[in-house]
C-alpha cells in the first residue's frame, strides 16, 4: 500500500506540476576559448541545468567552418549526447524527489585535420533541446 501511495504522488506530481528547466551559464560571450592542442578540447565557461522531474536532452553544435566540427560535449563529467535519437537522460534520484542536475565545466572537443586554426577564428552554435519525462517508465 505504501509503494502504491508513492507512486500515485510521484505521478500526481508528474501530472499537476508544470516542468521548468533552470539554466546558469557563466561566461564571456565576447570571449575567444582557446582549444587544447593535444586533447583538441576548449572549456566554455561553467553550466548548471537541474529541473523537476529529469529531463532527456541532446545539443546539436554548428560551426561557421565545415573543416571544423564539434565531436563530443560535456557538462561536468557527464557526455552529453549529440543524437536526437538518443539524447542523454539527466535523471531521476529517488532521494531528490525527481530532481534531474548536471553542472560543471562546458567542455567542446573539436576535430580539425588540415585547418590551421591560428588563422582563423571559429564560430560556434549551440543549439540546447530538452525533452520532459512523461511517465514512470523514464525513471
Amino acid at each position: 500500500m505504501r509503494k502504491l501511495f508513492l507512486l500515485a504522488i510521484l505521478l500526481l506530481n508528474i501530472v499537476m506540476i508544470p516542468q521548468t528547466i533552470n539554466i546558469l551559464w557563466s561566461y564571456n560571450e565576447n570571449s575567444v576559448f582557446v582549444i587544447d592542442d593535444l586533447t583538441k578540447k576548449a572549456i566554455v565557461g561553467y553550466m548548471e541545468i537541474s529541473s523537476s522531474p529529469g529531463f532527456y536532452m541532446y545539443i546539436l553544435p554548428t560551426t561557421n567552418n565545415s573543416k571544423v566540427t564539434v565531436t563530443n560535449v560535456w557538462i561536468g563529467k557527464k557526455s552529453i549526447s549529440m543524437n536526437p535519437n538518443y539524447p542523454t537522460k539527466i535523471g531521476y534520484k529517488i532521494f531528490r524527489w525527481g530532481y534531474g542536475i548536471v553542472s560543471g565545466d562546458l567542455i567542446l572537443q573539436f576535430n580539425y585535420p588540415d585547418f590551421d586554426l591560428s588563422l582563423n577564428t571559429i564560430n560556434v552554435t549551440l543549439d540546447f533541446n530538452f525533452i520532459p519525462m512523461l511517465s514512470l517508465i523514464d525513471f
